[in-house]
Formats: C-alpha cells, structure tokens, sequence
C-alpha cells in the first residue's frame, strides 16, 4: 500500500517536471525568436536640422547664459565701504 502511493507520488512528480521543462524550453524559444524589445522612435518638435544649425552657429552648451557678469561682491568692514565711496 504504502510502496504504492510512493510509485504514484514519483510518477506524479516526474509528470509536473516534464511540464516545467516544456515551459521553460518554450520560454527560451520565444525570447530567441522575438528578440530585444525595440522602443518607439521620438516625436518631439526639436528637429535635427535645429540641432545642425545649433552645430553651425558655433554654441556648444545649449542651456550657457550668455552676457552675464558676477558683478555682486560682499565687503567685510565698514573701511571697505568708505573706500569705495
């Protein structure tokens, strides 16, 4: 009785392993035949021929403030105020 809930019990375990090796192979088929995802190109206004002007017109850093001095300066001593003056 008992040997024969063991022959059952292997036989069952043996099935699910089969099952689980099929999904996994069929896993890895999928993902050799669809391959890397590929993401969606971009729409956005900045086109390419803004991007060349940008290159031909000679600014590097798109986001440098242009014209613009550190003029503000901070004096320690009411001395410093006087000679200024």
């Amino acid at each position: 009785m008992q040997e024969e809930a063991l022959m059952r019990r292997e036989h069952e375990l043996a099935e699910r392993e089969i099952e689980l090796v099929e999904r996994e192979l069929n896993m890895m088929i999928l993902q050799q035949v669809i391959g890397k995802p590929t993401p969606k190109k971009r729409c956005g206004r900045f086109r390419k021929s803004r991007l060349k002007l940008l290159r031909a017109s000679g600014a590097r850093n798109v986001s440098a403030s242009a014209g613009w001095d550190d003029s503000s300066f901070i004096l320690s001593t009411s001395d410093d105020m006087r000679a200024i003056h």
